[in-house]
């Protein structure tokens, strides 16, 4: 609860510095602009994504440093107030999207340090809070996170963002929290929930609320009242609940529903979330599993006007 106070509180403070004629007030409609490319880029990491909410900050937030504090301010909010909902299959994990909120940085960074004329201090003003994004990105029950940091670490000591001594000390704050940390308390609780979800798959008594009228039963309660050819209308009043057998379902019926539920989400979200999907330069879709594309955001650069150091110079 007091994380979603704070992140309300940082999110009221981001859109008043919006607001404010610093130099020019960015409308309430591109505010919310923000906010919905934000989260895109935090459910579907995608080159495009990043490269669209980058380009948000590159026109209206970078110049000003009272709205790079209030936009530091307001990530460290978020990422603190993320909770794991990858039991549901849909949402990434929480300690997945902090570390997409570090790529995003990493790629304002890097425009705002090579190809902005003049550069514009954007790394300078959001230092302060990369301390708490990189404590809160850690997850000792993972080391493949704990490479993801310490990589992207490195590509900022190369790229000289920033000095040799704060990074060091973010790469030690980093292995301190590997070593301190034994109990996977998030893998514990996202278990439990799948446990819990497992647990509570039974079939009700009734099909059917016997409190509501006829029409607003489910379809299926008449098919019991329905005669081939017959003439005669069905009684509403005989139109109840059907009753059934209570207890965990069938195998059959388990997987019926499991594809039909896969169905709707491909018809509201394109597919699988956890498949994140791009186009070619031909555009054609390409498709890879979150893990495989992990991969390889080490090696692909960002296809955009810089030619190398972007976010996908890193790893997804």
């Amino acid at each position: 609860m007091a994380a979603s106070h704070g992140t309300a509180i940082a999110k009221a403070a981001l859109s008043a510095s919006l607001l404010r004629a610093d130099p020019t007030p960015i409308p309430g409609d591109e505010i919310a602009r923000l906010h919905s490319l934000l989260d895109k880029c935090l459910t579907i990491c995608t080159p495009e994504n990043i490269k669209t909410c980058k380009h948000w900050l590159l026109e209206h937030l970078v110049q000003s440093s009272h709205r790079v504090t209030a936009f530091g301010k307001y990530l460290v909010a978020l990422s603190s107030s993320l909770k794991s909902q990858s039991a549901d299959g849909m949402t990434p994990s929480s300690r997945r999207r902090r570390l997409y909120i570090l790529y995003l940085l990493n790629d304002t960074i890097h425009h705002t340090t090579f190809y902005s004329s003049p550069p514009v201090p954007f790394g300078n003003g959001v230092e302060q809070f990369l301390k708490d994004l990189f404590g809160l990105a850690q997850d000792p029950t993972r080391k493949k996170q704990r490479a993801r940091l310490e990589n992207l670490l490195s590509i900022w000591s190369t790229k000289g963002y920033f000095s040799e001594a704060k990074i060091s000390s973010w790469k030690d704050e980093i292995g301190k929290s590997f070593l301190e940390s034994t109990e996977p308390q998030e893998a514990i609780s996202v278990s439990k929930d799948v446990k819990s979800k497992e647990q509570q798959v039974l079939l009700p008594a009734l099909h059917g609320d016997p409190t509501a009228p006829y029409h607003d039963l489910p379809a299926t309660t008449m098919l019991p009242l329905m005669r081939p050819n017959s003439p005669t209308p069905i009684n509403t009043r005989s139109v109840k609940p059907i009753a059934m057998k209570a207890g965990p379902p069938s195998k059959q019926l388990s997987e019926a529903v499991d594809v039909f539920i896969k169905s709707v989400d491909k018809m509201w979200y394109g597919g699988d979330m956890r498949m994140l999907s791009d186009v070619d330069e031909l555009g054609v879709d390409i498709i890879k599993s979150s893990d495989t594309q992990d991969e390889d955001f080490l090696d692909d650069p960002m296809d955009d006007e810089e030619t190398e150091g972007g976010a996908w110079e890193t790893e997804r």
